[in-house]
């Protein structure tokens, strides 16, 4: 796995609190990408604790035993391996009916993407 030393921890972790809370989930998601460049592998678990203490449907002890029995590695794995076969390198990497976009999209672009999707399997034109 490329990119931060820390990314497959994170990875694990990341598994680790959707296993307890979808919307924990999406939280620690979203922190951990705004603070990306601020976060080190020593960090790491500071920082988690941090962003998910107090969150409802999250049990930190739990959570810490997940990770530290590396209780998700498999679906990490499956994880990269579907990356590492279908060429994914970015993060994000978006596919829209064949149409591959590496890298962070504006929502208007994904409409726009999504309309002419729509109209080439309706064979029509799409309209901006």
């Amino acid at each position: 796995m490329t990119g931060h030393r820390w990314a497959r921890a994170a990875a694990e972790i990341a598994a680790c609190v959707h296993a307890q809370d979808n919307d924990a989930f999406w939280k620690l998601h979203d922190a951990i990408f705004s603070h990306q460049d601020e976060i080190t592998s020593e960090t790491l678990s500071s920082t988690v604790d941090r962003i998910l203490t107090g969150t409802p449907g999250i049990d930190l002890e739990d959570l810490h035993k997940c990770a530290a029995d590396h209780l998700t590695a498999s679906l990490v794995d499956r994880d990269v391996d579907f990356a590492m076969s279908h060429g994914i390198e970015a993060t994000p990497t978006i596919f829209i009916d064949g149409y591959r976009h590496d890298g962070v999209i504006l929502a208007e672009q994904m409409e726009t993407l999504i309309r002419e999707v729509i109209s080439r399997e309706n064979g029509a034109q799409v309209k901006h």
